[in-house]
């Protein structure tokens, strides 16, 4: 008689031998849910023969082509549903831990109220990404506008003194719709010409037009050259 058989399984010929294999993929890899030795690897579930492996989104475990997973399969955290990093978020760890970046000119509306793509303060959006007292900002990344009533452009003897912006209008399509020049003296209000040595002119910064307030001083330049021509 000869010497009982020693059998072994054999790891990669995608059989599952019970009780030496959890798994069998076809291969000896490892990272890709049945590992080298065919053992279920951390993160993901396998079965049948040959095995198919598949991760566990939302058990905490970054496996295979997730980009995320910090243990739930909710969206809107950082971390999507299918474990993918949400916009505007930069996930880490296991679990992951997902946080928004202030500065990358992507807004999260449960995070931030502006990113206008810096970290700058005095610029309407600030450092940490909260919208700043008399602006208002909108888009992403954010387009901020001052919103702050500082009066009228004032000009004497030639010059442009302090300038403010108060009320008024921008026609369709970012043009000037009402510039009007108002005598000091006069009292006039009209186009074309300034009385007394003051101007003054009426902007309205609308997020449709960011180059209204361009227009309006190149109104006040004009209105300077043409009352230089009549002195």
């Amino acid at each position: 008689m000869g010497a009982p058989s020693v059998c072994n399984a054999q790891c990669g010929d995608g059989v599952v031998a019970v009780g030496r294999e959890e798994c069998d993929d076809m291969n000896t890899m490892d990272n890709d849910g049945c590992s080298s030795r065919c053992q279920v690897e951390r993160g993901w579930a396998c079965e049948g023969e040959p095995s198919t492996c598949t991760t566990g989104c939302g058990d905490g475990v970054v496996a295979g082509a997730e980009g995320c997973d910090d243990g739930n399969l909710m969206s809107g955290d950082g971390c999507s549903e299918e474990c993918r990093e949400e916009r505007g978020w930069y996930c880490a760890g296991m679990p992951s831990m997902c946080e928004t970046r202030c500065g990358d000119g992507v807004v999260v509306a449960s995070r931030e109220a502006c990113d206008d793509g810096n970290v700058v303060d005095g610029d309407g959006c600030s450092r940490t990404c909260e919208v700043e007292g008399g602006w208002s900002c909108s888009g992403s990344p954010s387009v901020c506008m001052d919103m702050r009533d500082g009066g009228v452009v004032m000009v004497d003897g030639g010059g442009i003194g302090d300038a403010g912006v108060g009320d008024a209008a921008v026609g369709d399509g970012g043009l000037v719709s009402d510039v009007g020049l108002r005598g000091a003296a006069g009292g006039e209000d009209r186009l074309g010409g300034v009385a007394g040595g003051a101007c003054g002119c009426r902007t309205h910064r609308s997020q449709g037009a960011p180059g209204a307030t361009l227009l309006i001083l190149l109104a006040v330049l004009v209105a300077l050259a043409r009352r230089r021509r009549i002195a």
